[in-house]
């Protein structure tokens, strides 16, 4: 009786919150039982991508965008209209949250903003409750391995501070070894081996794991390492290791970030030395450019 009172005293707003309700319940089923958006999405990508010359072609690198549209979006444009970057690799956190709806948004972001390949490296915050299910179901295998030109190209996964997998270690080796034929070889990872900003700061792997993991890139001459998941704009040379930290591409930037956190794209050349040059000026901004050159 006092149901039927109500309804006749508000029919509209119980229509419409009923309608919410049935809205909110719809949404969430098809989060969770719609087709997968694409499979094997790496691979793919890997596929379409062309260098017109193995010895001289750029590819850019960024990280850290977790779904963020005013910062990420409009990078993606600045590189799309940079016609000599032939592909670009996302080097974790993808998305703030694992879940399907996440990763339709990405997907949504890229293919709305870029045209060339672009690569994913899984992060932490890729992962759906600890899982990388997701990530696998969309881009394929949490890590491997490619070869563009004459470069080698070593993507890892590397999602939790607490230490680096043992067999993944191995199959790292493997294709380190595999890497010495290649000129220059360039190795991606999410999660820093060591924490650039010091101090107290140790957004990084364990201790242990930094130095086995520095002394094998220093043994197969690693020429340049990418991590992101600090979020800002650090370079410079880990026990003779040359690395970047580039995690600017969306996440509320973070602790000390140093005058170059202004560069929007860098350059790097892999010859006899090696040169860096920087353009643009947007802080929240950052991606690598590189040039792979003989």
């Amino acid at each position: 009786m006092m149901t039927q009172k109500v309804f006749k005293k508000h029919p509209l707003k119980i229509i419409l919150a009923l309608l919410c309700i049935l809205l909110f319940i719809g949404i969430q089923v098809w989060n969770s039982s719609a087709p997968v958006p694409t499979h094997n999405r790496n691979q793919k990508e890997l596929s379409r991508i062309t260098v017109a010359d193995p010895n001289n072609y750029s590819f850019a690198v960024m990280g850290d965008n977790k779904g963020n549209r005013s910062v990420f979006e409009p990078l993606l444009r600045d590189i799309d209209r940079d016609k000599e970057i032939a592909f670009a690799i996302d080097d974790g956190d993808l998305v703030d949250g694992g879940t399907m709806r996440h990763y339709r948004r990405f997907l949504n972001q890229v293919q709305g903003n870029l045209s060339i390949p672009v690569l994913a490296a899984i992060g932490n915050h890729d992962l759906n409750h600890g899982s990388a299910h997701n990530y696998q179901e969309i881009f394929g295998p949490t890590y491997y391995s490619f070869q563009a030109g004459k470069s080698y190209f070593i993507v890892l996964d590397a999602t939790t501070e607490s230490g680096f997998d043992k067999t993944e270690r191995q199959w790292l080796e493997k294709e380190l070894q595999k890497s010495q034929t290649a000129k220059t070889r360039f190795v991606f990872m999410h999660v820093p081996i060591v924490d650039p900003r010091g101090g107290t700061f140790h957004k990084a792997l364990p201790d242990g794991d930094q130095k086995d993991l520095l002394d094998l890139f220093r043994r197969y001459k690693v020429t340049h390492l990418f991590a992101s998941h600090l979020h800002g704009y650090f370079s410079g040379v880990w026990a003779g290791v040359p690395f970047t930290v580039t995690g600017g591409a969306g996440g509320y930037l973070q602790g000390m970030i140093p005058s170059i956190s202004s560069i929007t794209m860098s350059r790097f050349t892999s010859a006899m030395g090696r040169r860096m040059s920087c353009s643009g000026a947007s802080q929240r901004r950052m991606a690598w450019r590189i040039s792979s050159i003989s």
